[in-house]
């Protein structure tokens, strides 16, 4: 049965009736006479919905004596009448299908073969994939107007009877449809997608959500087309892959959440889900996906999100009990040997430095694994931290690894260490040749205290320490769980130091790294240069000005883009076309250097020493100088197509100027204009830029961003700023389950148990679990 066009009608006046405090006035004659003759043609047209109208008469032939609170409800109840929540109750599946959670989507009636190949290029192949699945956002279809009420350039939903229909023709790849209700008219066209024409019927009335466009009269291009009007609420919108429509997933995950299959009640307590009125695991999943409402859908979503935060949280609080119960290395007088370290530097070091340095001593004097964050702003000053951590081993005879994610951060410290370290230091990449790697087989098997710097090819096989004691992990956020523990074991239980410049605030840092202690250096050390920071539109001619001023004073600049090359699907500067046109142009005659992730390693480091010794005033560059490029010379970061960076990300690529003693200057030159660029104009303070980060993401990326080094959460793509605190409580519950049961033997924790055996020990590296 077809909706009555009435119902449209109906909506604009109805809001306009509650925005004017229910005066009676919306219409022309009062509003409650045009409702009750609407309301009479609306039974003709639904005689199902009869008795739903036949209480709304009754009640708008009395509603000049109703008070305001009843004349309100009165009218939302018509508009729910109106959108449709009265027909959205679905039928009861005609066949039940007994479904397993770790059952194939193949093998599940009407999906067939073919289609399980669309949905395994999304990573879905069983059930359990499938209810994972989550939407990336949701089209609020309760909200119909009529084709007269349209604005340009917003997205809504109309009912309208399709009028015509034009097919396509030998050269044309697109389908055109005229819709109408009793307001107006409007034109839709489709391009590529011939199925569409499977659901125009001429005189049947569906359901059209889009983008309003005008085009000498209302009209959407591509608009999502529906003939079911129980899908006329809050519809959810998924990720897609070539040749699977949305239509296709929503009745994937609708067949799998009609007939739910056991899927247990998560690791919650009790007493958790009761206090927090949160509904069962099975209801989460299914409203996750097809909501009554957005407040059940935030219920839902903090369901699932909290269910997986406490698997997290309790494995990384048993990973951090069962590594501190083994022995470890007494480096005895290392609170003696970091001072003797720091009054020898050519440099005061901050308090917050002695700080930490005098944290990481006790760590590693107390005969129990260290296993410690080290978080500061970038240009705190953490390397050196680090290093004195490195000279109290090495003074006691141990071998220390020290492993960053690129060669070029990792010569560079190597380099540093050099000059500081009295002890053997070696070097190892990738690209090292035969002869050095056998040098370093050779003193690595000596067992002489040595501080070996290296990329990822310390977790080579062959790499094997005679003696070491402790592991430096630089920039932790590269560098993931399992690849320190494989680095750990490299030695008898060694201590373990990372290190990150991701701006974190301090309590989520302490949530995330549940396995860490953590140290900050929360002071910036003194003669630091200020970084002026400003937001440019147009052409940045002020940016290109200035970094010529200072080239000429002897200084030197960065100039970052987004893409190594030119992209067809990307309209953003590449690096390899901006270095061309920079040297032809703002920087013609000043020696320039390239510099991108794809390039050999012995060209990098050859670019980026030539940078460094000043022979290139210009380095034209991705995001690859991101981390740990110390070059205190440059003092202008010119950063196009900024809006494509991450304000935390946009932070990092600032901290490469400003390391010496002179002014500095960071430019940024957006595509378009992005008001949170604004952030980086106010603050220089990491943390602040990086709550304002968060702020701003969206879910998968705050999802991608808290999950480095840690294990993958199905949820990830629920998880947003509102569902931080979830991190601390779930912390909070772990802590109080690890008190009261320490190898979660009891019965209402032997789901919980379970799930830490089957998803995460082997991720987090924990050896408990039998």
């Amino acid at each position: 049965m077809s909706l009555s066009p009435v119902r449209t009608l109906i909506l604009g006046p109805a809001m306009a009736e509650l925005e004017r405090g229910c005066d009676d006035g919306a219409v022309f004659g009062g509003f409650s006479k045009f409702v009750l003759a609407k309301l009479d043609q609306w039974a003709k047209d639904e005689p199902n919905q009869n008795a739903s109208i036949k209480r709304a008469i009754e009640v708008f032939s009395s509603y000049t004596s109703l008070d305001i609170t009843s004349r309100e409800k009165a009218v939302n109840d018509l508009l729910k009448l109106a959108r449709g929540h009265y027909v959205q109750k679905r039928p009861v599946p005609k066949q039940k299908i007994y479904l397993k959670t770790d059952m194939l989507l193949a093998s599940i009636p009407g999906i067939g073969p073919e289609r399980a190949k669309l949905l395994k290029k999304l990573g879905l192949v069983t059930v359990l994939d499938a209810l994972n699945h989550f939407p990336i956002r949701f089209i609020d279809r309760t909200k119909v107007l009529p084709i007269a009420q349209l604005s340009t350039g917003t997205e809504a939903t109309v009912f309208a009877k399709v009028l015509d229909v034009r097919e396509p023709r030998a050269g044309r790849n697109f389908v055109q449809a005229l819709f109408g209700d009793s307001t107006g008219k409007i034109m839709a066209t489709w391009f590529n997608n011939p199925y569409v024409l499977k659901k125009l019927a001429i005189g049947k009335t569906v359901a059209l959500y889009g983008k309003v466009g005008d085009y000498g009269g209302p009209h959407m291009t591509n608009p999502d087309l529906d003939t079911d009007i129980q899908d006329m609420g809050i519809v959810p919108v998924y990720p897609l892959t070539a040749g699977l429509p949305q239509w296709v997933i929503r009745s994937v995950i609708r067949k799998i959440v009609d007939n739910m299959p056991e899927i247990g009640d998560g690791y919650l307590p009790d007493t958790v889900k009761k206090d927090m009125s949160l509904p069962s695991l099975g209801e989460s999943y299914e409203k996750v996906h097809f909501p009554d409402n957005f407040e059940q859908l935030k219920l839902c979503e903090k369901r699932l999100v909290l269910d997986e935060f406490l698997l997290m949280e309790t494995a990384l609080l048993l990973r951090r009990a069962e590594y501190r119960q083994q022995d470890a290395p007494i480096i005895k007088g290392a609170q003696k040997s970091s001072k003797d370290f720091l009054s020898k530097l050519p440099f005061e070091p901050t308090m917050a430095q002695k700080r930490c340095c005098l944290e990481i001593a006790k760590d590693l004097e107390s005969g129990r694994p260290m296993n410690r964050l080290l978080h500061g702003d970038v240009g705190s000053g953490k390397t050196v931290v680090g290093l004195s951590a490195c000279s109290s081993a090495a003074k006691l005879g141990y071998q220390i690894a020290w492993i960053a994610p690129t060669e070029i951060l990792a010569s560079q410290t190597y380099n540093v260490a050099r000059k500081l370290l009295p002890f053997n230091t070696a070097y190892l990449s990738g690209s090292s040749k035969k002869m050095a790697r056998e040098k370093i087989f050779e003193l690595l098997s000596s067992g002489e205290p040595c501080v070996l710097f290296g990329t990822h090819a310390l977790l080579e096989d062959w790499v094997k320490f005679e003696n070491l004691g402790l592991v430096v992990v630089d920039e932790q956020h590269r560098f993931g769980v399992l690849q320190r523990a494989r680095l750990a074991k490299k030695g008898f239980c060694p201590h373990v130091l990372v290190m990150s410049a991701t701006p974190i605030p301090r309590t989520l840092a302490m949530t995330i790294y549940g396995d860490l202690d953590v140290s900050v250096i929360d002071e910036m050390p003194k003669g630091r240069a200020t970084i002026e920071t400003k937001v440019l539109t147009g052409t940045g001619n002020l940016a290109y000005k200035t970094a010529l001023a200072e080239i000429e004073k002897g200084r030197q600049a960065y100039v970052v883009c987004p893409l190594v090359e030119e992209s067809e699907k990307l309209s953003a500067k590449a690096a390899t076309k901006q270095f061309v046109e920079l040297t032809e142009s703002h920087f013609k005659g000043i020696p320039c250097g390239l510099l991108h992730g794809r390039m050999p390693a012995k060209e990098k480091d050859e670019t980026m020493c030539r940078f460094r010794d000043k022979e290139l005033k210009v380095l034209v560059s991705t995001t690859v100088i991101e981390v740990g490029i110390d070059v205190p010379n440059a003092t202008v970061m010119i950063i196009e197509n900024a809006e494509r960076f991450g304000l935390a990300q946009l932070h990092q690529l600032r901290g490469r100027v400003g390391r010496g003693e002179h002014k500095s200057y960071c430019f940024l030159i957006p595509s378009r204009p992005t008001v949170s660029l604004q952030v980086l104009e106010r603050t220089a303070n990491g943390l602040e830029v990086a709550e304002e980060d968060l702020k701003l993401r969206g879910p998968g990326d705050i999802g991608g961003t808290m999950q480095s080094g840690l294990p993958m959460l199905a949820s990830s793509r629920l998880i947003t700023p509102s569902n931080f605190p979830l991190l601390s409580l779930a912390r909070e519950i772990a802590e109080d389950i690890i008190k009261h049961d320490p190898e979660l033997r009891f019965k209402e924790n032997r789901e919980l148990r379970t799930g830490i055996e089957g998803k995460m020990a082997q991720r987090v590296g924990l050896a408990w679990v039998s």
